[in-house]
């Protein structure tokens, strides 16, 4: 991610920054200009927010702040006034109450368990990085209204592990995207991952087996040659056992993230 420039005083600044730490201009990045813009002091919600006049361009990358002026009126996302998670901002006029990459996400986890709360704000975090880098790339998403009430286009949902129920599985289904929000903890991550590697590694010999065999059988050579003697799979399922070890009990006592400053 590269680094932007305060609309206010042309300090370098970072994609998630809410404020400048040189002149302490409040800050929102545009993602219809891939601008961090900065603004007056806010007045009271939801009156909307005023950009401040460009800052001089700085030397050193691309910068960000140079058009403030023709942003106009814009709104933080709903998201920054309720959780302090996002710094993006939108028209004054557009329909929707969040940016656009927050509303991408159709289906959050109830927020108030703590851990929660600290896990959805590292998920938001990470999406609108992929949502700034498909802008850049010409891929804009949005999820869309169909018939009937129906959603398509790209769409979010991280839902958390409930007692007594199927444990919820990470995939994608027709442009919805479903996360476990235990993943957003890196051990959890871990993990799961590991888990599911030994999954793939006991179906997966197998199935290389008779791909070998029917290889053969038509005088071809082996697509999967390679060996996985006992000595290798006892030491890839001591790493697993190890970092299942290592992943339990849950970090039911991590620390709440810090908010975001305002």
């Amino acid at each position: 991610m590269r680094p932007f420039a305060c609309g206010q005083c042309g300090n370098t600044v970072f994609f998630e920054n809410v404020s400048c730490g040189q002149c302490g201009a409040l800050l929102g990045f545009s993602p219809a200009l891939r601008r961090m813009l900065a603004f007056d002091p806010p007045p009271p919600a939801p009156a909307p927010w005023r950009a401040r006049a460009s800052a001089p361009a700085q030397p050193g990358p691309p910068s960000s702040a140079a058009g403030n002026a023709d942003a106009g009126l814009l709104r933080p996302c709903a998201n920054r006034l309720a959780h302090q998670l996002c710094n993006w901002v939108l028209d004054a006029g557009d329909e929707h109450s969040q940016c656009r990459s927050c509303r991408l996400a159709v289906a959050i986890p109830n927020l108030q368990e703590p851990l929660n709360l600290a896990r959805w704000q590292l998920f938001e975090k990470a999406k609108r990085r992929l949502v700034f880098t498909l802008l850049t790339l010409g891929l804009p998403p949005e999820a869309q209204a169909g018939a009937a009430g129906a959603s398509f286009g790209l769409r979010f949902q991280l839902l958390a592990n409930l007692p007594d129920q199927p444990p919820v599985m990470t995939g994608h289904d027709d442009g919805l995207i479903t996360l476990n929000l235990a993943e957003a903890d890196d051990v959890q991550r871990e993990a799961a991952r590991v888990s599911l590697g030994e999954l793939v590694l006991n179906q997966w010999l197998p199935v290389a087996q008779f791909l070998n065999a029917m290889s053969r059988s038509l005088g071809l050579a082996d697509p999967y040659p390679y060996q996985m003697p006992d000595a290798v799979l006892a030491k890839m399922a001591l790493v697993q056992t190890l970092l299942r070890e290592a992943a339990l009990p849950p970090l039911a006592s991590a620390p709440l993230a810090e908010p975001l400053p305002t």
